[in-house]
């Protein structure tokens, strides 16, 4: 899925006056896990594509996540110190530049890999085979002794001193973009008849789908063609004897590979309320702030279409629709048999997680993203969602918590996603009734975050104050309470790593 920055939920801080505060969890953000963080630190954007596909071309695929590390957030030390399984010196720096981040790094236990000869003067380092190996308490960091090619030397480097797996070979050859952008409509009669009349040329049995926004992968339009005939993949029996909403998920386009569900649906102005988009695998998915996001065979992905008034009670609350659909999603995994104590909650503010008490770590399985666009007094809501439903990689599946919970029978990819449909549009109704308390009375059920956790708060003054964690307020905003004076609302300052790893207090008072 990939949502685009510029409308992504931003909690309007733009929009706030007044000096802010900067407020940073003192839960460790490594007991989050996570697919894990390749950091590559590059100077510019050219260097850091050029390595990234070298790591592409020797990874295996759908296990590690790359990112682009820039001199600033590496000097800064923000987020990144807890979320990188390793960082990739890709440039070569003066030893100044990198020594107080690269220090703690190391401290930290981090694993770094230079890819030029390197020779930090405050370590002692040991001789390898053309390598020179500096140890810091846990951490390492690899360095060569002269130029290499890495095509032929990283493999065996990432395998032997990082445990990275590398790519075997990919016996299904590059994808064809022109392959991925076929797909089936899964729906009831009256819906497909509907659909095919709105959209597009029709033949007997497929229809070509006019597509007026780009979505491949080389910026040209290219029409998605749309079977009528049921994708042999798809359950369609499974998922409408399961679905009972009246609006969502009725009409549905799903595709075995698609270059992102998002992109599809925001390929039309005009697809109906309610329309979603499904894909058995992505190869462009993207997540929150640009972030990879893994989508391989098993991972259950979606992205939903609603429209609703700017004047409705969903409309006045905009900012609270991805808490409410990551509910629904974690209410539509805890409803199956002997599934309702399931240690499965929300991450705030938009993640799905597993608690594992014995170890003391919360699991990534899924995640939440919405972007939205007004025209007039209408809203237009994009739902992206990714579970890990039966893939065993990058994290843990759900399909595994529910064979631990004593469920023999797997969930299928239909009965999620319309059991998730279901609770969506139960959700939506009781916020249209005006009851949003009783949806924010579900959410601090299933919430992983129990009231009196501690944050530290720095004022615009460098003021310290310690507060509490209350939950969460009408918008969505995270409701800290000080040991003196009023409650303080608090949400993300934007980093792409961990959204509790740095989080914004405007100065407004309760």
């Amino acid at each position: 899925m990939y949502f685009h920055p510029s409308v992504c939920f931003k909690f309007f801080v733009a929009k706030i006056a007044g000096a802010v505060k900067f407020v940073k969890m003192l839960i460790s953000s490594a007991n989050c896990l996570r697919p894990p963080n390749i950091l590559i630190c590059a100077k510019d954007k050219e260097a850091f594509q050029h390595y990234r596909a070298l790591f592409e071309s020797i990874l295996e695929p759908d296990c590690y996540a790359l990112y682009q590390l820039d001199v600033i957030s590496f000097r800064s030390k923000k987020a990144w110190l807890g979320n990188t399984s390793l960082l990739v010196l890709a440039s070569e720096w003066p030893n100044d530049d990198l020594r107080i981040p690269l220090e703690e790094y190391l401290a930290k236990g981090g694993q770094c890999l230079s890819l030029h000869p390197f020779y930090p003067k405050w370590l002692t380092g040991s001789q390898l085979q053309g390598f020179v190996k500096y140890a810091s308490d846990q951490g390492m960091l690899i360095s060569p002794v002269e130029k290499l090619d890495f095509a032929e030397a990283l493999p065996p480097i990432l395998e032997q001193y990082f445990h990275l797996k590398s790519r075997v070979s990919n016996p299904e050859g590059p994808l064809n973009e022109s392959q991925q952008i076929v797909g089936h409509l899964i729906a009831e009669p009256y819906h497909q008849e509907a659909f095919f009349r709105n959209f597009g040329r029709q033949s007997a049995d497929m229809m070509t789908l006019e597509i007026k926004k780009s979505f491949s992968v080389n910026s040209q339009q290219q029409p998605v063609i749309v079977r009528r005939n049921i994708s042999s993949r798809f359950n369609h029996r499974d998922y409408f004897d399961t679905l009972k909403t009246k609006i969502l998920g009725r009409t549905c386009l799903y595709f075995d590979v698609v270059g992102s569900t998002h992109s599809v649906l925001e390929g039309s102005d005009s697809f109906p309320d309610g329309l979603v988009v499904v894909a058995r695998r992505q190869n462009q998915g993207r997540g929150r702030s640009g972030n990879v996001w893994m989508s391989p065979e098993g991972c259950a992905m979606f992205s939903l279409r609603m429209q609703f008034s700017l004047q409705s009670e969903l409309g006045r609350h905009l900012s609270i629709f991805q808490h409410i659909v990551a509910l629904a999603t974690v209410l539509a995994a805890k409803k199956l048999p002997r599934c309702q104590d399931l240690p499965l909650g929300i991450k705030w503010p938009n993640d799905i997680c597993y608690r594992d008490k014995s170890e003391g770590k919360i699991i990534k399985v899924g995640g939440i993203l919405v972007t939205t666009s007004i025209m007039g007094s209408q809203v237009t809501a994009m739902i992206g969602c990714g579970v890990n439903l039966s893939n065993q990689r990058p994290t843990l599946c759900l399909n595994e918590l529910i064979r631990q919970a004593g469920e023999t029978r797997p969930l299928s990819l239909e009965h999620f996603l319309a059991a998730v449909f279901n609770q969506l549009e139960e959700l939506v109704t009781l916020i249209s009734s005006g009851r949003l308390d009783q949806v924010l009375a579900f959410y601090h059920q299933h919430w992983l975050h129990g009231n009196g956790t501690e944050v530290t708060v720095r004022t615009a003054n460098d003021e310290i104050v310690r507060a509490q964690i209350m939950g969460i307020d009408e918008f969505g905003f995270l409701l800290v309470q000080p040991s003196e004076g009023p409650s303080i609302i608090v949400h993300p300052d934007g980093n792409s790593f961990d959204m509790l790893s740095g989080l914004i207090a405007p100065k407004t008072q309760r």
